[in-house]
């Protein structure tokens, strides 16, 4: 299903020294009433997705909103490290008291990386869930990217 709604990302910027972004923030998405799982399934009106790949190696998988190029280490080229050093905070706006629940995963591209490639081609996929009764129509997702060692 994917989340409905437009996705907005917040503006921001690499701090000085740093490559990319740090912090993504959407609004503007939503989720239906929770269906069923845990574990979630991506096919059901109550589970969005994002990832970082941006079809240059695989296609983005069907209903996936992808993250912005700038967004950690870049499309295809994420590590476990990566993966773990995302924080992902999830708010309904609209209910305070709506329970999502995310997942992060670390998922290879089925095609090879182009040859002399440095990549690790893969990317990141940050999975959210609706386990309210009610739908959740005013989301924020924030993913705020830390390096390990300053956690």
């Amino acid at each position: 299903m994917a989340f409905g709604g437009v996705a907005v990302n917040l503006a921001v910027g690499a701090r000085p020294g740093q490559s990319a972004y740090m912090i993504n923030e959407t609004t503007g998405v939503t989720l239906a009433a929770f269906v069923a799982g845990p574990p979630a399934v991506r096919a059901n009106a109550d589970t969005g997705a994002f990832t970082s790949n941006r079809a240059a190696i695989d296609p983005v998988p069907a209903n996936t909103l992808s993250l912005p190029a700038a967004f950690g280490p870049g499309q295809d080229n994420w590590s476990a490290a990566d993966l773990q050093s995302i924080t992902v905070l999830s708010q309904n706006n609209a209910v305070p008291i709506t329970q999502l629940v995310t997942t992060k995963a670390l998922v290879s591209n089925v095609n090879p990386a182009p040859a002399g490639s440095s990549i690790t081609n893969k990317n990141a996929e940050v999975i959210v869930q609706n386990l309210g009764a009610g739908a959740a129509a005013a989301l924020t997702i924030r993913m705020i990217l830390e390096h390990t060692l300053i956690r």
